[in-house]
């Protein structure tokens, strides 16, 4: 998959929706495709706009072509500014998703608005092939969460030291963090119901970018792989044949495994389930990590990091404000309370 010269990626989401457009952006898996009409089924947005639709073709040439896609892009004016993180995510499709051992959605165009400079991607849609996708405010069970895990070693093994760990594009974001987001404004973020019955020193901006960067210096130099960066369950899906497939790749990066893994399991299990069974489903990680090619490591090494690595979704969702605030705040407290068990920042020594 590469950006489609043919069809360069419109900002404007009725001329992405026109036969028109979708006739020459399908051209590169499917030549000699003509659509004949577009029907919108869905709309979903946060700060990009994900579009499900069902297309009906005049010609299909001699192709069997999906019809039903969805396209996700920067559409609304309000988040103009946002659609920069869009060409991350066309990198994803364009250089990394024909190499993941895991489930994606299958991208049929992919494109960078030449004018905004806003990514785009065409998909074959999940739930028209079977799929299903998860509530972000439900919980797995540990059935579920072992086979999430699964496939989330197996991307930690095929990737780890990969010479792409020293591509700039890759690098890690840990201490960018602290700066997308002012003290005050951070501040005023963790006064209200997001953060509400933790700690004040939870509750301090200085002290958590502090902790981010303890994370940083922590983890550098140590191995790094491919990880998704933001793995909650809004974000997974159950495919028809059963697999957790993972979406919304804009945040992906190499970085330590445990950041990951420590996101992942505070986000999809409920607080009493994940504090009885976090360590044996890092023992399961671990199990797996080494059986899909990763290298061994010890439970107890381990467990360290996982405890310290626990601030880093805890700070995202705390700083996130383009989000409904029954998610943020949700997501923030499930993070926040894995941090006060585990005494993350005091093991970061902040």
């Amino acid at each position: 998959m590469s950006i489609n010269e043919l069809a360069p990626a419109p900002n404007d989401l009725v001329e992405v929706l026109s036969p028109s457009w979708l006739s020459h952006a399908l051209q590169g898996a499917f030549p000699g495709v003509v659509v004949g009409s577009v029907d919108e089924v869905q709309s979903l947005e946060s700060t990009a706009r994900k579009v499900r639709f069902e297309v009906v073709y005049d010609e299909t040439a001699d192709h069997d072509p999906p019809t039903a896609f969805c396209v996700k892009g920067y559409f609304n004016p309000e988040y103009v500014q946002f659609g920069i993180t869009g060409i991350h995510e066309v990198h994803f499709y364009d250089r990394l998703a024909g190499r993941v051992p895991i489930q994606v959605p299958l991208a049929r165009y992919t494109g960078i608005d030449p004018g905004s400079q806003h990514g785009l991607v065409l998909m074959e849609d999940i739930v028209a092939g079977g799929g299903e996708f998860f509530d972000q405010l439900s919980w797995y069970d540990s059935a579920t969460a072992r086979t999430s895990v699964t496939e989330l070693a197996g991307l930690h093994a095929r990737f780890w030291g990969d010479v792409l760990a020293d591509e700039e594009w890759l690098a890690p974001k840990i201490r960018k963090f602290p700066g997308y987001i002012s003290d005050e404004i951070l501040n005023d973020l963790l006064r209200g119901p997001r953060a509400e019955g933790f700690p004040e020193s939870m509750r301090d901006a200085a002290r958590l970018k502090a902790g981010m960067f303890a994370l940083a210096d922590r983890f550098a130099g140590k191995p790094r792989t491919l990880l998704h960066a933001d793995l909650h369950l809004g974000n997974l899906y159950r495919s028809a044949d059963g697999r957790i497939g993972f979406i919304d790749w804009q945040n992906y990066e190499f970085g330590h495994w445990s950041m990951d893994v420590a996101y992942h399991l505070t986000t999809i299990l409920q607080p009493s389930v994940r504090a009885e069974s976090e360590r044996a489903l890092l023992e399961y990680y671990l199990q797996q990590l080494a059986e899909q090619g990763g290298p061994p490591m010890t439970l107890d090494e381990a467990w360290e990091d996982y405890r310290a690595a626990l601030l880093y979704g805890y700070f995202l969702w705390g700083i996130t404000r383009r989000v409904e605030p029954r998610i943020t705040e949700e997501l923030t407290q499930r993070l926040g309370r894995a941090v006060l068990d585990h005494d993350s920042l005091e093991a970061l020594g902040v």
